[in-house]
């Protein structure tokens, strides 16, 4: 049996596969570039030595990534690879990827920084007064009953809806992301890019369509193992290539250029420029969506201002003959 290793952290991972899309391009083998990782990132050199003495013990690069800890996207892009020979390019592919998903939660939280510090601030001012104001003032402390009703009730949906979250299998929480509305759109481009990606490196070794969907449908279930599992029954039933991609989550210009009869090369080359374009709009869709989450914030932080007017200031005033 495996011993279960310590996850390494996402930028450790990203960063390693970087390291090892360079060594690789210019001729290092992947024993050479796990033997340099060990020598360049040290802090990490637990993880290298493992992975070198598994693949040297005759498992598969996706075996010993996945005992590991790695990220599931890099393992997928690694099976795959060992069908289609292209690891530089899977790599790449979870790397962009990955990079974009890593970057999107640094600046949500960087956005969430500031007003979440005025809203603690807010509750401190708020609690001050409820506790030393009121009272030096001759006004009897009155809790802001409603306010901490709808707190504790917003605290309870949040934590219920992480427990309920974190329970999820992959395949339901894909469904349930395509269902939200909000973040469903996002979460298509998600799977359309993915898939779209995954068939150009089938498509640049001269494998068919086909086999990348067989694959997939070997994957551990998810989204794209369902995509593709549902693909394969279509064309397994007599159903034209064409016809059956007719999917939601497969990209209609992706699905159209395989229906042009162009040369493979050509069709390779053009599904790779339709993974560019779909990278880029899924990157555009993800700054629209934080750029939604900042004002929902300071929205948060006027009815917080409200909430010390009403239950605090507005009983002072009053109490004091001053409205």
């Amino acid at each position: 049996m495996h011993r279960r290793a310590r996850q390494p952290a996402l930028k450790v991972q990203l960063a390693a596969c970087e390291r090892l899309i360079s060594l690789l391009t210019v001729g290092f083998t992947l024993s050479e570039g796990l033997a340099y990782l060990v020598v360049s990132m040290p802090q990490q050199a637990g993880v290298w030595q493992q992975l070198t003495a598994a693949l040297a013990a005759g498992e598969s690069l996706e075996v010993a990534l996945t005992v590991a800890r790695f990220h599931p996207v890099i393992v997928t892009q690694v099976r795959l690879a060992a069908i289609h020979g292209q690891l530089v390019q899977g790599l790449a592919v979870a790397v962009r990827f990955l990079t974009l998903q890593r970057n999107s939660w640094q600046r949500l939280r960087q956005l969430l920084v500031y007003p979440a510090v005025l809203l603690a601030l807010l509750a401190g001012l708020q609690v001050v007064l409820w506790v030393n104001v009121l009272p030096a003032l001759g006004q009897p402390p009155k809790p802001p009953l409603t306010q901490l009703l709808v707190l504790t009730a917003v605290g309870l949906a949040v934590s219920s809806g992480w427990w309920f979250w974190r329970r999820l299998t992959p395949l339901a929480r894909g469904r349930l992301l395509l269902r939200l509305p909000g973040v469903r759109r996002l979460a298509k481009s998600v799977y359309q890019f993915q898939f779209v990606s995954g068939a150009a490196q089938f498509l640049a070794v001269g494998l068919p369509v086909t086999a990348y969907l067989a694959q997939l449908a070997q994957l551990p279930p998810s989204v794209l193992t369902q995509l593709g599992r549902e693909l394969q029954a279509k064309v397994a039933a007599g159903q034209a290539l064409e016809a059956a991609l007719h999917h939601p989550l497969v990209y209609a210009p992706a699905r159209e250029l395989l229906g042009l009869g162009q040369t493979a090369a050509l069709v390779a080359t053009g599904m790779q420029l339709l993974a560019t374009q779909l990278m880029a709009q899924l990157q555009t869709r993800s700054e629209r969506w934080l750029a939604v989450v900042q004002p929902l914030m300071f929205l948060l932080i006027g009815g917080q201002i409200v909430w010390v007017y009403q239950s605090l200031l507005g009983p002072l005033y009053s109490g004091g003959g001053w409205l």
